[in-house]
């Protein structure tokens, strides 16, 4: 019984059909990622304290026997915990997925007796109790509260002019108490400031996403397109967002490599806490600088007055069109979630004594055909098959120019601080 596997699908699920409706509980990459983290981080200390192993996050129990099926008692047990607390309108298919795995878990562990069962289940809820407790005074409440208004002046973030109601997401989530860093890193990962406009980099980023990411160039033959979709995953209906895929990858590589059940529990612990601070860093960044976005300023170039940007994909969704996410372009989340990410995955292989070099064919749910435009015409299907994970890292953050949605230099110095994220939470998240 895997149960990082059966828990991970159930995660990654509810983020997906919490962006299917309208009123979302877990919206967007900020509020998606915390949700994750949190879930994550549970799942690895409670099954570790069912096991009696070391290296946790935060949760120090251990059962009196330890055993593999007490310690995915007590995951199962906490994971279920802290999604109900966290997605409570789904508390009907949480219970349905909980009472599913236990029964699985059971008949294939038959000479596990009531008494350890129990005392897993008691340490799942004491994983989750005091990983949600240490979340309730985070300030994630107050990032919704309105605190931004744009200055209207050239390089000042504003909403896509095609999208006027947009408004603003995640204005407050700098100030969101990080999971592993300081507020101190939350500072010191914080890029120089963007190029003015006058400069020579600003002008060249001008003229790469007016050519890259103009709507014009939007075609299903266009390599250019499929790798911005491939990578999107914009809280769009039936996809969700960014740390769903990165996910995603991350099951791919376990799969694929072979990863000991505890090795899975420590990877994606590591690997969520490190986009949950990623998060806060990139919105630190984001509203600190305030800097527009290429729907803005290409159009406020006089040679390129009416350009449209292909956009962030609203998939599966006939209700509306393709638009600029509605948060500020310096640095780009997507960049900064994937370097994290894929920093620790590549920390992680490396202490495992693996190659650098990989191969591995990875797939996205926003390239399949079981996915439409907002138009209702379906997507080819389209794979990436990379050698390495600094060619996924480069290739994630580059996807974004492809939409027309960021400048080059959001991506740069994205990738730069998600690996600054992600190293230092490899290095001290679990002790």
């Amino acid at each position: 019984m895997d149960a990082l596997t059966f828990w991970s699908d159930v995660a990654l699920d509810l983020n997906k059909m919490d962006h299917s409706k309208a009123a979302k509980e877990q919206p967007g990459p900020c509020f998606s990622s915390r949700a994750l983290a949190i879930t994550y981080a549970a799942l690895h200390d409670a099954y570790k304290a069912g096991n009696k192993l070391p290296r946790r996050y935060c949760y120090r129990g251990s059962a009196s026997v330890g055993s593999p099926a007490v310690g995915r008692a007590a995951a199962g047990r906490a994971a279920y915990i802290c999604l109900w607390h966290l997605y409570p309108s789904e508390a009907n298919f949480l219970k349905t997925k909980y009472n599913q795995f236990i029964d699985d878990l059971k008949a294939a562990e038959v000479a596990t007796t009531e008494a350890a069962w129990t005392e897993g289940f008691n340490h799942g809820n004491a994983a989750a109790a005091i990983i949600l407790s240490s979340r309730i005074d985070d300030k994630s409440a107050n990032a919704s509260i309105p605190g931004y208004m744009s200055t209207g002046l050239p390089g000042a973030h504003n909403v896509d002019p095609d999208h006027p109601n947009q408004g603003f997401y995640g204005q407050r989530w700098g100030a969101v108490k990080p999971f592993v860093l300081s507020a101190e890193d939350i500072v010191k990962f914080r890029p120089p400031p963007p190029p003015s406009l006058l400069d020579q980099a600003y002008q060249d980023a001008l003229i790469d996403v007016r050519e890259v990411g103009d709507r014009k160039r939007r075609s299903f033959s266009n390599p250019d397109t499929l790798i911005g979709l491939f990578w999107a995953y914009d809280g769009a209906i039936n996809i969700g967002t960014p740390p769903r895929l990165y996910n995603q990858i991350l099951m791919t590589f376990a799969e694929h490599e072979g990863y000991s059940e505890t090795e899975r529990f420590e990877l994606f612990a590591l690997a969520n806490l490190a986009m949950g601070d990623a998060a806060i860093q990139a919105w630190d960044t984001k509203y600190y600088y305030n800097f527009w976005r290429p729907v803005l300023g290409v159009r406020h170039d006089p040679a390129s007055t009416g350009w449209k940007p292909q956009g962030a994909p609203n998939s599966n969704n006939f209700l509306d069109t393709d638009a600029t996410p509605n948060f500020p372009a310096y640095t780009s989340g997507h960049a900064t979630f994937g370097a994290a990410c894929f920093t620790v995955l590549k920390s992680f292989r490396s202490a495992l004594g693996k190659s650098e070099t990989c191969n591995i064919e990875l797939r996205s749910e926003e390239t399949d055909p079981n996915t439409t435009d907002h138009d209702g015409t379906p997507r080819p299907s389209f794979t990436r098959t990379f050698t390495n994970i600094d060619a996924m890292i480069d290739e994630n953050a580059r996807s974004r120019t492809f939409l027309g949605v960021h400048w080059r230099f959001d991506a740069t110095e994205g990738v730069k601080a998600g690996k600054q994220v992600g190293n230092k939470v490899y290095k001290s998240a679990l002790s």
